[in-house]
């Protein structure tokens, strides 16, 4: 068994105001969505993270670590946390960074 973090590539994702507003937004999972494909497979594929932490990679205001855990649709609530944690980085600006699914 592997103990290696998996590594994507995001190639596409929501606006700096849609990024803090679901960092922010504590009374409700808001996720994040992105667009993920990796260099093995390039399909891309739509994820949703729920952010819990959210920090300024240069201070430029359009450049973003981030962690959180991946979302999943429930029947009941829109939207529910899975195990899976995450880490990443993010651009605003280019709307491209990358992810790690934690092990």
């Amino acid at each position: 068994m592997s103990t290696e973090n998996q590594h994507f590539n995001i190639v596409g994702g929501e606006s700096l105001n849609e990024l803090e507003h679901s960092y922010f937004d504590k009374k409700r999972v808001l996720p994040f969505h992105v667009q993920i494909e990796s260099d093995i497979e390039p399909t891309k594929r739509d994820i949703s993270i729920a952010l819990r932490s959210l920090e300024w990679e240069d201070g430029s205001g359009e450049s973003w670590n981030f962690a959180g855990y991946l979302t999943m649709k429930g029947p009941e609530l829109p939207y529910r946390l899975s195990a899976q944690k995450v880490k990443g980085y993010y651009s605003t600006k280019t709307r491209r960074g990358y992810i790690e699914y934690l092990s």
